[in-house]
């Protein structure tokens, strides 16, 4: 079988980044073509990585540096060519195992709109001649509910990033065209298309390590909003209903629901996300009327700040962070796409650390 699968980067100013997970697939000869959307207003000076940027199997692409994230990832999407196409952080290294084996799954299963596999959350600790890589994995599941209603609900409830899963480039396609008409950001510019493909199909989680997540690093997004800034922007009431209405029509048409039940399960699931990612105060004041922020107010107090709020990505991994070569049970995988990714870390480590003296 072949593996029609495209590699998506988006990228912005984050060049030793993108040399470093350039370098992963290198390793493995560059086992799928890669398109790289690139809307940096840096200037490369790295002649290792203006040498892989010229491999035949590479196109790198320079976007306006002031291109909504949404609307450049649905320019790169309308160029790619391939059946399948996976979007990949220039801070987290896809394996490639775990694409293939993705490729493969969704080939086999055309009722599943996504798949991709378990993610490695590491950081990278110790002195420079010493680094070590520490980590955790997540808790990603799959959702397989065959009513699209259920499939929404689990979503939301235990959001996980899918956008970073393999998908049927037709179908991601149609999915940013939607997201590009309701918003220009990046945080919805996520949340509307994964909730789409949930909506759509099913999407599995396969055992084996996936992605390799690096915790510690800033976000690519230009924008940079969090997502109580997100809600705090003008007229943000306006763009939120006009999201409820669009999923909700999404979600009617793909479940058995009335459109006033579809309504309503969009605004209340959509709703408790924001919550917990932004907190009840701020969702209340932006979103609900004066009633209902009357009704905010009220309860707040049965909520305490650890339900209203996300655990950061950087807290867990303080808690939590074990060397990679104790994890317990880890994926089939884990061990020999580890040891290939370790050694680009450790040099990645070494560089930044002799670039601050």
């Amino acid at each position: 079988m072949s593996y029609e699968l495209t590699i998506l980067i988006p990228t912005y100013n984050r060049y030793p980044h993108l040399k470093r997970l350039l370098s992963y697939y290198q390793n493995q000869g560059f086992p799928f073509p890669i398109y790289i959307a690139d809307s940096s207003s840096d200037v490369i000076k790295d002649e290792k990585l203006l040498s892989m940027l010229k491999t035949a199997t590479i196109e790198w692409r320079k976007f306006d540096t002031k291109v909504p994230f949404p609307e450049k990832v649905l320019q790169a999407l309308c160029e790619v060519t391939t059946t399948f196409v996976v979007l990949c952080a220039d801070d987290d290294f896809i394996t490639v195992s775990g694409m293939r084996a993705s490729v493969n799954f969704l080939e086999k299963n055309t009722d599943y709109s996504c798949a991709h596999g378990r993610y490695f959350y590491f950081d990278v600790t110790g002195q420079k001649k010493y680094p070590v890589m520490v980590g955790r994995f997540g808790n990603e599941h799959s959702i397989e509910h065959e009513d699209a209603s259920l499939r929404f609900e689990s979503h939301l409830a235990n959001y996980e990033a899918t956008f970073y899963g393999v998908h049927n480039t037709k179908q991601l396609v149609a999915f940013f065209k939607e997201t590009i008409v309701l918003t220009s950001e990046s945080r919805f510019g996520e949340l509307i298309p994964t909730t789409l493909a949930a909506i759509e199909g099913k999407i599995k989680v396969l055992d084996l390590l996936y992605n390799c997540r690096e915790c510690s690093a800033i976000s690519d997004s230009q924008s940079g909003l969090s997502w109580k800034n997100v809600l705090e922007e003008p007229n943000f009431q306006i763009k939120y209903y006009k999201i409820i209405n669009r999923l909700s029509v999404a979600l009617n048409q793909k479940s058995q629901m009335s459109s006033k039940c579809s309504s309503k399960l969009v605004k209340k699931t959509m709703g408790d996300y924001l919550i917990k990612s932004a907190g009840r105060k701020v969702f209340f004041l932006k979103v609900n009327n004066f009633y209902g922020l009357i009704f905010g107010i009220l309860t707040m107090c049965k909520f305490t700040k650890k339900n209203l709020t996300k655990k950061s990505c950087n807290n867990a991994i303080n808690r939590n962070n074990v060397p990679w070569l104790q994890i317990q049970n880890p994926p089939p995988n884990f061990i020999s796409e580890i040891e290939i990714i370790e050694p680009i870390i450790r040099d990645f480590f070494a560089s930044t650390q002799n670039k601050s003296i």
